[in-house]
């Protein structure tokens, strides 16, 4: 009798097993399924595919090595090369969505049932984006876009037209990337969290085409938006920098002083300091101030290998001053200090032309312009220019 029991408990155990199974298909569009669905789409795969393209993005992050003397760039994605260190984790990423999305979409009556598919798809964009395999990630993120258009996806459709638009501007494509952003800025249902990364986008989008005054517009909101401390003060870095070449010194000196106090990481704090003393007014109260701090700096051990920074910029002030042969002393000696900054000496000298081409002396222009060419580096954005001057 104990058998027969035994045997009806275990035939029960797997009708019931079976049964769960067929309410969990995911053509059937029952509270069961989908509650199975949306769990096991949140925390099997999707779970570590997402932690694993949030630490490729570090990763590629901290591969970039910022170039002080031209804008910053507003992400640091890195290039093809750097970006194949974090191709494993990347694959691996996309391989897991796939999986998930294969085994758990529920798409009935021409909508998703499913809530985190969408997700699943945005993490597999990424990933593709950062392996720099771009035409792939448009692709998937033009999907998600035509596809999950109901308001509980919001969040995913809209966040995949952003990276749509970054993902159009790697490969060259402004017209599209223009149209995709015109589109959301009309958008009266874009998700207020997403708004950082939108301005930050449209900044990049226009300091790429070199409209500075617009890009300042929008850098300037993503300041005001975000809530990442590392990404408020990159923003506001490069925000100054659009300031000082629009001429607006006194927003760029203002700017600077407040990322001083943001108390960045060294490089970029240095930075700001030497960038603060080039945009400062001569005539205001903070003029001895600035050149008290400089002086300072130069005394400092930690900047040995800064020299010549320090100097370029106290040579800035001199001819803001009109003290020219005091500039070109400062200028010198920045030439001189050069230890590891091939490219600052490179500017050193094309300022020494600069100031003989207005005498004018041709000659000695001629000579620094040669100098100049020499050792600024032909990725610099201006190389074209210093070449051309020396011709």
């Amino acid at each position: 009798m104990h058998h027969i029991f035994k045997n009806k408990s275990s035939i029960l155990v797997i009708a019931f097993a079976l049964l769960f199974v067929f309410s969990c298909s995911t053509k059937k569009n029952t509270i069961v399924s989908r509650a199975y669905h949306n769990v096991t789409s949140h925390y099997n795969g999707f779970f570590n595919a997402r932690e694993k393209v949030k630490e490729g993005q570090k990763t590629l992050a901290a591969s970039v090595e910022d170039r002080y003397d031209r804008l910053l760039t507003v992400f640091k994605y890195g290039d093809e090369g750097k970006a194949k260190a974090i191709f494993p984790d990347m694959d691996e990423a996309i391989k897991k969505t796939s999986i998930v999305i294969q085994r758990h979409s529920m798409f009935i009556g021409g909508k998703e049932r499913t809530k985190w598919i969408p997700y699943n798809y945005l993490v597999l964009g990424k990933a593709q984006f950062l392996k720099h395999d771009y035409w792939s990630s448009i692709e998937t993120f033009q999907y998600i876009g035509a596809t999950y258009k109901d308001k509980k996806h919001r969040n995913a459709r809209y966040e995949a037209f952003v990276y749509l638009i970054q993902s159009y501007m790697e490969l060259g494509k402004m017209a599209d990337a223009e149209y995709l952003i015109d589109f959301l800025k009309n958008e009266k249902d874009f998700p207020k969290k997403l708004n950082p990364l939108f301005y930050a986008t449209v900044a990049n989008f226009h300091i790429q085409k070199k409209e500075y005054k617009q890009s300042s517009e929008w850098l300037s909101k993503a300041v005001k938006t975000t809530k990442v401390r590392d990404e408020r003060i990159r923003y506001s870095y490069i925000l100054a920098q659009l300031y000082q070449k629009l001429d607006s010194t006194e927003k760029a000196f203002e700017l600077y002083a407040r990322i001083i106090k943001m108390n960045p990481e060294y490089e970029m704090l240095f930075n700001a300091r030497i960038n603060r003393a080039r945009s400062f007014d001569v005539n205001s109260a903070n003029a001895a101030e600035v050149k008290e701090e400089l002086q300072k700096m130069l005394k400092d051990e930690k900047n040995i290998d800064y020299k010549d920074q320090i100097y370029y910029a106290l040579a800035g002030i001199a001819q803001k001053e009109n003290d020219m042969p005091l500039a070109v002393d400062y200028l010198k000696q920045s030439i001189a200090t050069s230890t590891t900054n091939v490219n600052q000496k490179g500017l050193s000298y094309l300022e020494l032309g600069e100031m003989n081409f207005k005498k004018p002396d041709y000659y000695a222009a001629q000579i620094y312009y040669d100098s100049a060419a020499t050792f600024i580096a032909t990725d610099y954005p201006d190389y074209a220019l210093v070449q051309n001057k020396k011709k």
